[in-house]
């Protein structure tokens, strides 16, 4: 069971059993992942992980969903100095992300190297979708950099990775020098994905465009993704992993009730202004120059790993 109280994260007695797993396995917990963020052997045994997915899924549609939604992203629920999601009226929607963004970012891979994020599959959904990332490529949200240790250097000829905070590129640009080393050209640019990237991206195109769990927390998204088309070659591929609506009525219902309150509208942000209620595939349908290819549906349907071509 999980609650999330003054903004953080309480798993009380998930924590604790967690631990009595890691002793009971053979390496350590911490050797979990390595200095620079890569993914490494896990401690928690098949048996425990397809437990506690059992578990931490169930905990999802009766307790707590914007636990889960930060911890698709990594992210911890509440960062020193943050503020209200919905804090300043004359502040625009997208000076307030940027502003908690630089807040996040110190603190922002704290739940990703976790057993829980494990427990929910986050890492293998990464891997599944990047594994297709190939030539120039272009990441939309690319935060602190979570998915590069996730990606095949030898298929990128090379990596340009955007995002609104600096405060995330920041701890992105270390990243990236121990994980794409093997990537001639790297670039990191602070720009805002509904606007046009032509200029900031210095008119390039791209064969792959990605983008994991931020379009929930972009302002307007079916703008971020006819820039995201506008950036991609001619039959360059669209890569999403995205939260999304659920299919399944009862679920997409709830998602519809607890939106407001999953994206933090008067309190405090708990989901960073995430919408896990969005109908990603509906969204990107509008965009014109855009073919859906592969739709997989993970999560009870709630987050969809997306393929799509430009035409």
């Amino acid at each position: 069971k999980h609650l999330v109280t003054n903004n953080k994260l309480a798993m009380p007695s998930a924590s604790s059993a967690l631990a009595s797993a890691c002793r009971r396995c053979s390496r350590m917990r911490t050797q979990r992942t390595n200095a620079c963020g890569e993914p490494g052997k896990q401690c928690m045994s098949h048996k425990d992980k397809l437990l506690w997915k059992r578990r931490f899924v169930l905990a999802q549609l009766v307790n707590a969903p914007s636990a889960y939604i930060a911890l698709s992203s990594g992210a911890s629920l509440a960062a020193p100095g943050t503020s209200s999601y919905a804090e300043s009226n004359s502040s625009s929607r997208e000076e307030v992300v940027r502003t908690l963004y630089d807040d996040y970012s110190a603190t922002y891979d704290n739940l990703d190297g976790s057993q829980v994020a494990d427990a929910f599959g986050f890492p293998e959904m990464r891997t599944q979708l990047l594994a297709m990332a190939s030539g120039n490529v272009l990441e939309i949200g690319v935060g602190t950099g979570l998915n590069m240790p996730f990606y095949d250097a030898k298929n990128l000829e090379s990596f340009t990775g955007v995002d609104i905070s600096q405060g995330m590129l920041d701890v992105a640009a270390n990243r990236a020098n121990n994980v794409l080393g093997g990537v001639k050209d790297v670039r990191l640019v602070r720009a805002d994905a509904t606007e046009p990237l032509a200029e900031p991206l210095a008119r390039r195109t791209f064969d792959t465009v990605v983008d994991t769990f931020s379009l929930c927390v972009i302002p307007e998204p079916v703008k971020a993704l006819r820039e995201m088309r506008g950036a991609l070659n001619q039959g360059g591929r669209m890569l999403l992993l995205e939260h999304t609506k659920a299919k399944n009525a009862a679920l997409g219902w709830y998602q519809d009730a607890t939106a407001d309150i999953i994206a933090g509208g008067g309190d405090g942000g708990t989901g960073k202004g995430c919408r896990w209620n969005d109908d990603v595939e509906a969204m990107l349908k509008s965009v014109e120059g855009v073919v859906i290819e592969r739709v997989d549906r993970k999560l009870g349907g709630t987050v969809s790993l997306i393929v799509a071509r430009a035409v």
